[in-house]
């Protein structure tokens, strides 16, 4: 893999997670935020941040 390669991985899993997030909030929305909210962000984070460790260690090898 090259540099060119993992950028472009890196680049989908944040625009994954873009529309991820957009979809369960979106913009200009006047409600509250919920404790299930925060669980739902804190899961895409984390699935985001695996996709993440994945291509830079798969760049490395």
């Amino acid at each position: 893999m090259n540099i060119s390669s993992l950028e472009s991985k890196l680049n989908k899993s944040i625009d994954t997670f873009v529309d991820e997030i957009k979809l369960q909030y979106p913009e200009g929305s006047s409600e509250p935020v919920t404790a299930d909210d925060i669980n739902q962000l804190a899961r895409q984070t984390c699935y985001v941040l695996d996709d993440f460790k994945k291509a830079i260690l798969e760049f490395l090898k």
